[in-house]
C-alpha cells in the first residue's frame, strides 16, 4: 500500500502511518475523545486495538455510575494501556498501575502512557503466586495471549513471563487498598480467584471480563470469591461488582440522606 492509501484513509496522520510501515511497524495516532483532551494514543493498524479503543472511549464500558474518589487503580491485562488512560483521565487524582505480560503490547503501552504521570507500567502477568509462567498465543493475536502454570521451553509460540500475585503487586506499589480492580486476563482469572484470596477484602470495585469459553471454571471461582459484593452491573462484555458499604463510604452525603 502506498502513501496515497494512508492519506486517503487517515488524512494528514497518514504520513506517519505510511512511514511506520517502512520501518516494520504500522501505527495510527488517535485523539483521545475526552472533553478538552488533545493527547493521542497509538493503535496498530489492522489489529484489535481499534475495537478496544471503541469499547473503552466510545462505548465507555468502564464507566462507574457512582460518585467515587479512587486513590489506587490496578489494571490487570492492560494490553496497550487504553483502559489505564481512561481511568487516568476520569480520575486524575488517582494512581493507576498497568500490568501487561506481552512484550509487544507492553512496548506500545509504555508509548501510550508516556505523558501520563499517574500511570505506572509493570511487565508481568497476574497470578495467584509469584512464579515463572509460560505464555502463548492460541491464535487470537495480540489481544489473546494466555499464560499457564508450567515452565515450558521457549519456542516460536511460547514465551516465559514473570507471574506476580496481587499481594506482591500491591506491596511493590505501596497499595494498602485497591479502589478499582480491572481484570481482562484471558482465562487466568480462574487462578486469580480460585482460593477465595484474602486480598479480595482490600478491593472496592472489580471490573472483569470473564473467559469461561477459554477456561472452564472462571465464572464459578469469580462468583465464589465475590459473594460479598452485593452491587452488580454490566458494561459491555464486563461484569462490575462492588460492596454497598464501599460506595456509601465514598459518598457519605448519600448515605446520610438514605
Amino acid at each position: 500500500m502506498g502513501l496515497g492509501y494512508f492519506l486517503k484513509k487517515y488524512g494528514a496522520k497518514g504520513f506517519y502511518s505510511y512511514f511506520s510501515t517502512l520501518w516494520g511497524e504500522t501505527l495510527v495516532k488517535m485523539r483521545i475523545p475526552f472533553p478538552e483532551e488533545r493527547r493521542k494514543v497509538f493503535l496498530r493498524e489492522g489489529s484489535c486495538d481499534h475495537d478496544i479503543f471503541r469499547q473503552v472511549f466510545l462505548d465507555r464500558e468502564y464507566d462507574i455510575p457512582f460518585k467515587i474518589k479512587p486513590k489506587n487503580i490496578l489494571d490487570l491485562g492492560a494490553h496497550i494501556g487504553l483502559a489505564s488512560v481512561f481511568f487516568s483521565l476520569t480520575y486524575p487524582c488517582s494512581r493507576v498501575v498497568a500490568v501487561e505480560p506481552d512484550n509487544g503490547n507492553y512496548s506500545l503501552l509504555k508509548k501510550n502512557i508516556a505523558d501520563f504521570e499517574n500511570i505506572i507500567a509493570l511487565n508481568a502477568a497476574a497470578w495467584s503466586c509469584d512464579k515463572t509462567l509460560s505464555m502463548h498465543d492460541p491464535g487470537r493475536g495480540n489481544c489473546g495471549f494466555q499464560v499457564e502454570d508450567q515452565a515450558s521451553e521457549e519456542g516460536s509460540n511460547r514465551f516465559r513471563v514473570d507471574g506476580l500475585s496481587i499481594e506482591t503487586i500491591m506491596e511493590k506499589n505501596d497499595m494498602k487498598f485497591i479502589d478499582i480492580l480491572k481484570v481482562d486476563i484471558e482465562g487466568s482469572e480462574k487462578e486469580l480467584f480460585r482460593d477465595s484470596p484474602k486480598w479480595i477484602n482490600r478491593v472496592g470495585i472489580i471490573a472483569i471480563e470473564l473467559h469461561e469459553r477459554f477456561m472452564e471454571g472462571c465464572n464459578h471461582y469469580f462468583e465464589k470469591s465475590t459473594g460479598a459484593f452485593n452491587v452488580r452491573w454490566s458494561g459491555g462484555e464486563n461484569i462490575l461488582v462492588s460492596k454497598q458499604e464501599y460506595l456509601d463510604n465514598q459518598n457519605p452525603l448519600r448515605m446520610r440522606s438514605s
